[in-house]
């Protein structure tokens, strides 16, 4: 049976570990949507949260659950604020 990191619909694997390449190229900011939530949202947190959830869909075309997302992609974001 296909295991289910391994079907169409993206999940992150719990035992795998995010290079920092694969950070940067995946969850770095653009200048557009840097200068939109620095205009639109307040609050390092409220920031944080919606910068997270922005990449994470981006990448994965959907919102998952908060505590399925990488503390290292967490991590990686917050160095933004």
């Amino acid at each position: 049976m296909t295991s289910i990191f391994r079907t169409a619909y993206p999940r992150f694997h719990p035992n795998k570990k995010l290079r920092a390449k694969e950070l940067e190229a995946d969850y770095s900011l653009t200048t557009a949507e840097l200068n939109y939530i620095k205009e639109n949202i307040r609050g390092d947190s409220l920031r944080l949260g919606f910068t997270v959830l922005l990449k994470v869909f981006q990448r994965m075309g959907y919102f998952p659950a908060i505590n399925t997302i990488p503390e290292t992609v967490i991590k990686y974001r917050l160095g933004s604020f």
